[in-house]
Formats: C-alpha cells, sequence, structure tokens
C-alpha cells in the first residue's frame, strides 16, 4: 500500500466479525465441521501435509515431491498467473480463496508486491500458514465460510480459486458472490480444478471419487467433493486463457510439451453486470 494508507491485514484486524486467534483472523460465526478432520485425515493419508520447510519451497520443492505430476502442475500455473497479473500492471489486493497452508498467497504477495489475504476453513493448514509467511505484512489469513463471510466491497481488485471450486456444490452461485465482491475492473480466476465435458463424465468421475475416498477409510468427504461440466459457467462471460479441449492443447499433449493441465477461466467483473442483477 502507498505511505499513509492502511494495509490490508489493518483493516481486516479492525473488522468486528473478525478475531485473532494464533496469527489467524477467525470469523467468530465460524462453527465446527467435521470436513476439516476428513479432508486432513485424507492428505495426511496421500503424504500431503507437509513440514514448514517443505511448504516454504513451494511450489518447487525438490526430490519426489518437486518431481510429482501435482507440483509441476501447479509450479507452471502458478508461473503464468503471476505472469498474467503482472501484465495487468495492478496494485490493489488479491484474494486467495482455498489457501490451504498459504504458500500461493506466499508467491502472489512476493512476485507482485501486493497485499494478499488466504482465506480458508481448514483452520490446522491456516495456522501454519501464519506461522511460516505470516511475518510478511502483505500477508493475511482469515478462517471463514466464503458463504457468510462479510468483507467490505472496495477491498480486492483479484480473486484466485485454485484447486477448490469441486468443494462447493454450486459453483454459480459461488461466482456471483465473488465477482460482487470485486472492486470495479477486477478479475475472477478459477483454475488448476477439473471441469467436465457433460453430466455423465461429472457423474462417472463421482464414481470414482466415492471410490477412492472409500478405500482411504473416509466415504464421508466424497459429499463434499463436486464434479462441474463446463456449462456451470454458461450464464457468466468468461474469458478461458486455457482450455485443454482446444486442438492446440491437444497437440502440445500429445507432444508431451509443457502445459497447464486443467482449465483457466478468467471472469471480469464488468463482463457480468448483468450476472449480479437481482
Amino acid at each position: 500500500m502507498r505511505a499513509g494508507f492502511p494495509t490490508l491485514r489493518d483493516r481486516l484486524q479492525q473488522l468486528p466479525e473478525l478475531h485473532s486467534v494464533d496469527g489467524v483472523l477467525v470469523q467468530r460465526s465460524l462453527a465446527d465441521d467435521p470436513f476439516e478432520q476428513q479432508y486432513l485425515q485424507v492428505r495426511r493419508k496421500e503424504g500431503r501435509l507437509y513440514t514448514d520447510a517443505q511448504v516454504r519451497s513451494l511450489p518447487r520443492p525438490g526430490g519426489k515431491l518437486g518431481a510429482s505430476l501435482e507440483w509441476q502442475v501447479r509450479a507452471l500455473s502458478s508461473a503464468l498467473l503471476v505472469q498474467h497479473l503482472r501484465a495487468q500492471a495492478g496494485e490493489g489486493a488479491i484474494a486467495e480463496l482455498g489457501c490451504g497452508n498459504g504458500w500461493l498467497s506466499q508467491l502472489l504477495a512476493q512476485s507482485l508486491q501486493r497485499d494478499v489475504c488466504g482465506i480458508d476453513v481448514n483452520r490446522t493448514e491456516l495456522t501454519q500458514a501464519a506461522r511460516v509467511f505470516g511475518h510478511d505484512q502483505r500477508l493475511s489469513f482469515i478462517a471463514a465460510d466464503i458463504q457468510t463471510l462479510a468483507l467490505p466491497r472496495d477491498l480486492f481488485d483479484v480473486i484466485v480459486v485454485p484447486a477448490c471450486i469441486q468443494y462447493f456444490a454450486d459453483p454459480a452461485e459461488l461466482v456471483v458472490r465473488l465477482l460482487a465482491q470485486l472492486r470495479d475492473g477486477g478479475e475472477l480466476h478459477i483454475l488448476d480444478s477439473p471441469l467436465y465435458a457433460d453430466a455423465q463424465a461429472a457423474n462417472a468421475s463421482a464414481a470414482r471419487s466415492l471410490r477412492y475416498f472409500t478405500e482411504l477409510g473416509v466415504p464421508a468427504l466424497a459429499a463434499h467433493y463436486h464434479q462441474h461440466t463446463y456449462a456451470s459457467f454458461d450464464r457468466f462471460v468468461v474469458q478461458r486463457l486455457f482450455d485443454p479441449r482446444r486442438p492446440g492443447a491437444r497437440l502440445r499433449r500429445m507432444l508431451r510439451m509443457k502445459q497447464p493441465h486443467f482449465p483457466w477461466l478468467c471472469l471480469r467483473r464488468q463482463d457480468n453486470l448483468d450476472a449480479l442483477r437481482p
């Protein structure tokens, strides 16, 4: 922020709906939810709960972790996101929904020199994020339900939804809420999550997910993991910054050339004002 203006963290700390716990701003009305423990149980069995040192190294960790498809994909997609936002030459604050341990929030704050707020319902990983990255005054972390959290409408120029749209049952409802949260000229980015061609493909994926979570001993998590189709966003004006269905993307995949793995959608607030009207 410019000299003489409060940081994003200062503004958030003044909101009566939030109180600080272990460096995390917690929504006072946030109830305990079994989803967090189910999610953490799966992450633990997958070997995806990381040490503080590993979190600091993301998205380019060393060893087997760095060689995994997940982190090759996330390293590329986050680099492309930074490149896009840098080209926009914006200065306003950024929100990351589903920030987990905070690595992407930290990357955006450091790379773009902008205030960033990471939001999640997972208090365990948020506490780690605050411990590892909380020294950076540009960073804030909030434990909250984005569907009920009331934030000032003049805070964010950019909202990023990476690898978590599948945890929301109604993506269109979420998009409307997030677009309404943006300042004029703002952008919403949805990336690193699968989208399906049609209901048949989505249902087949849902069946695979149920089998997977059942094998891990946490079948209840399947009820929180939703398979969305491209049609879920038909009511909006969407810029597809990457679409794996395009012929060029298919060719690059056949040739094993480096490219994003999942769709990357950009929705600009000014293009979607009709969707915000009652």
